[in-house]
């Protein structure tokens, strides 16, 4: 079996500080994000720059626990502090808000007590 693969195009991230995920987002849309635990970027493949504020979710950013990508890349999903969860499709930029209950807050607040890391699994 011959697998022949063409790159399409390379950059450099201008940035220093090193991201531990890069996520393909969108089907329609596609863009590349660089994803840490709290922090998400759109990168800019043909200039390395990124592009740090997304309008629909900066509101929320500042209470995230843990962000995760499904596996399809259609969504990007996230944990607030308050126990909430949140889903985000790039492609028709529509978030949906998922209401706590009182188990998931009760999870939220051990794992922030106990500095353990949460996973989400979308």
């Amino acid at each position: 079996m011959e697998i022949k693969l063409d790159v399409l195009i390379s950059t450099s991230i201008k940035q220093r500080k090193p991201w531990p995920r890069i996520s393909w987002i969108g089907q329609e849309k596609e863009a590349i994000f660089l994803l840490d635990g709290k922090h998400i970027n759109e990168i800019n493949l043909a200039s390395g720059k990124t592009k740090k504020k997304i309008p629909r979710l900066q509101s929320l950013l500042k209470n995230v626990v843990i962000l995760a990508t499904s596996r399809n890349g259609a969504w990007l999903a996230g944990i607030l502090t308050s126990g909430e969860l949140f889903l985000w499709n790039k492609d028709q930029d529509c978030l949906k808000i998922v209401p706590a209950i009182e188990e998931s807050r009760k999870v939220v607040a051990a794992a922030q007590e106990c500095s353990v890391r949460l996973y989400l699994y979308v």
